[in-house]
């Protein structure tokens, strides 16, 4: 059964109003980007006091998080995904709330926890919402808040990586989707769940804390980010037939029911394979297997809506 928290109201009713303000100039073609003017009006009528810094390259956004002043209230990452992921990793000591502003392609995390778009409803939300502790995924010590994989879109994550040039939109990723089903080949993958063999031979992995996931697809259709567990999906059956049958089951919302799918909750996993298998964290590529993962439970201060 899974537990519950009660969510605390916002930092910004008890600690004090400075709001460290980390922006990601590329997520969302810079759209935000052209607002900051904007935002930074809106967040001292709202009776803030922002401070804003804007990352440059990878690793950027961790750092300012983890240079935050010690009176920071809130920490308001404007960007996808991965800029969300970077202020997590560089707010682990810290452990200031942190508030999205979506500007990314994929935004998991928006969907998952409902977050407004818009740039006033989005600071209206840091206001009034509520914080609570959601669990994260340490993975070979680097935290993952929403999906960590090895197979096909990790490697379709690392081809972008690779050949990004500027912002990405939704037809990107649907041209890597199409080349990686076209040249798809098969790289076992064991899958090790709380000590024991799980899977031997997947083709593709995923695991979820969140049940949302990029663009139409819900892989981890059980998962929660407030049970203490993540949700393992290893896909067994090998081949371009059956990876497109995932993917329709995915557009579903009923990938755990689809034939040569194997569905846990686990607390600990390990994922080994060949070298040059790669794995993605939060929809940035990572590193290669083996990989090692484990839940963190109430991990990290998000705010969301009451």
């Amino acid at each position: 059964m899974a537990v519950t928290h009660r969510p605390t109201p916002s930092p910004l009713e008890t600690v004090g109003r400075r709001v460290r303000v980390i922006v990601n100039p590329v997520s969302g073609r810079g759209r935000h980007v052209r607002k900051l003017r904007r935002l930074a009006k809106i967040l001292r009528a709202l009776k803030f006091r922002p401070e804003f810094f804007v990352t440059r390259g990878p690793g950027d956004a961790a750092r300012y998080a983890v240079e935050a002043h010690p009176d920071t209230a809130l920490l308001l990452a404007v960007g996808g995904d991965g800029t969300v992921n970077e202020v997590a990793n560089g707010n682990i000591e810290n452990k200031v709330p942190i508030a999205l502003l979506p500007a990314g392609t994929g935004n998991i995390l928006q969907k998952e926890f409902r977050l407004p778009r818009r740039v006033r409803e989005a600071c209206r939300l840091a206001l009034e919402g509520q914080v609570r502790w959601i669990d994260a995924l340490r993975v070979n010590g680097r935290l993952s808040l929403l999906v960590t994989s090895a197979g096909f879109d990790s490697r379709i994550a690392l081809e972008i990586h690779r050949n990004r040039k500027g912002t990405l939109r939704q037809r990107d990723y649907a041209f890597y989707i199409a080349k990686e089903v076209l040249t798809h080949k098969y790289n076992p993958i064991d899958v090790y769940a709380d000590g024991e063999l799980l899977a031997e031979g997947a083709a593709h992995v995923i695991v979820g804390n969140a049940r949302s996931y990029g663009g139409p697809f819900e892989i981890a259709c059980h998962a929660s980010p407030f049970d203490g567990k993540m949700d393992v999906v290893a896909l067994m059956a090998k081949g371009r037939l059956p990876l497109l049958r995932y993917l329709w089951c995915a557009v579903r919302g009923n990938l755990d029911r689809c034939p040569g799918v194997i569905y846990r909750q686990v607390k600990r996993l390990e994922l080994r394979g060949r070298a040059d298998i790669p794995y993605q964290i939060d929809g940035d590529p990572a590193g290669f297997l083996p990989v090692k993962i484990e839940v963190l439970p109430r991990a990290i201060p998000v705010v969301v809506s009451g």
